[in-house]
């Protein structure tokens, strides 16, 4: 198998962009119960990772939109998001096409119609190993623990705040700006990767 970081730049910084986005969605605490009452006040970063944290598998359907400079309007993609924890997720993308993402500990598996499945391992990969054990953190909801791969910014109450990654190490950054994530309460509602090259995607998440 060609290793990912021969291949061509578009190539491997849409795939960091589907992988980031995918990763991103694994911190959703879908249906968890809340972790503890809501307020007016501040929220922090130790106080959001007792709400992200979950213990339970979960389920949710997402909507998202790729937005490229190519393009002259968005691709849309609908699908499945799964995940149990500690470091389990699957993407299924079920329109316009049939796609599978799944993450299971360090090891990428992605599946396409009329194609083999294909598994890549991401611990010898320091720009998508990086980048996976920086959202186990944000599963576990050890969000502190980002500080040596992204650096946060939090801002809003439990009922409503916006979560601001901004990737430190070189290999992420060339490709990824900004992953923005805003929600409510242990619902992470919208993610939105901004990359680089000026492409974002945005993806809503509907919890079941």
């Amino acid at each position: 198998m060609t290793p990912l970081l021969h291949k061509r730049p578009d190539d491997l910084r849409r795939r960091l962009c589907v992988l980031a986005v995918l990763l991103a969605t694994m911190a959703k605490p879908l249906h968890a119960a809340e972790a503890r009452p809501t307020g007016a006040a501040d929220i922090s970063l130790g106080e959001l990772g007792q709400l992200l944290h979950r213990e339970e598998p979960a389920t949710a359907v997402f909507h998202e939109l790729q937005y490229r400079r190519v393009l002259k309007a968005p691709l849309e993609r609908r699908g499945e998001l799964y995940y149990a924890p500690p470091a389990t997720f699957e993407k299924r993308v079920l329109l316009p096409a049939a796609e599978t993402y799944r993450i299971e500990g360090e090891t990428l598996s992605m599946s396409f119609p009329g194609r083999a499945s294909r598994q890549l391992s991401l611990r010898n990969q320091p720009l998508l190993g990086g980048l996976l054990l920086s959202f186990k953190a944000v599963i576990g909801g050890q969000l502190d623990s980002l500080g040596s791969d992204f650096a946060t910014v939090l801002k809003g109450t439990a009922d409503q705040w916006t979560l601001e990654l901004r990737p430190t190490q070189a290999d992420v950054a060339r490709y990824i700006e900004v992953i923005h994530v805003n929600g409510r309460r242990s619902e992470p509602l919208r993610f939105e990767v901004v990359e680089r090259s000026g492409d974002r995607t945005v993806t809503d998440i509907e919890p079941r």
